[in-house]
């Protein structure tokens, strides 16, 4: 059996949570370093993505509720095949994270089409070089067109 392991990428670096500061890439250590009060929190922290791996494969969980998955390999956090961070599925969530935070009502967070702009989108929180193109993707993921 191996060791449960959890590694966790934090959307700004240094950001706390578990008692410790993370790191913007993947970071991983062992799950016996935490209580189960910080564990929990750094779980339910939005603001990290969370692949726990390792042990009894029925006691690990592959993306915690209240997380993002980071896909299979969680060191890559995306594919790298793909050779696109807009094939990542962290960066996918961190942009309808962003979507999510913005008003309906307010005119200058969507087009006249609907579709959330851009601009709205980074001052959201989303990814600074979120693109067009990475809009309409996930627009198009979470309205199921």
């Amino acid at each position: 059996m191996t060791a449960r392991t959890i590694t966790v990428i934090a959307r700004y670096a240094g950001f706390r949570r578990g008692g410790r500061a993370w790191a913007a890439e993947p970071t991983t250590v062992p799950v016996e370093e935490f209580s189960a009060s910080q564990l929990a929190a750094i779980r339910a922290e939005p603001l990290l993505m969370v692949h726990e791996s390792g042990g009894d494969p029925a006691e690990a969980s592959e993306a915690s509720p209240g997380s993002q998955s980071m896909g299979d390999d969680p060191a890559a956090g995306s594919d790298p095949a793909a050779g696109d961070p807009s094939h990542d599925a962290g960066r996918d969530q961190e942009i309808a994270a962003a979507m999510d935070r913005l008003d309906p009502d307010d005119p200058a967070h969507f087009r006249r089409d609907g579709r959330p702009e851009v601009a709205a989108i980074r001052r959201a929180g989303g990814p600074q070089d979120v693109t067009a193109a990475d809009r309409d993707r996930v627009w198009d993921a979470i309205r199921g067109a």
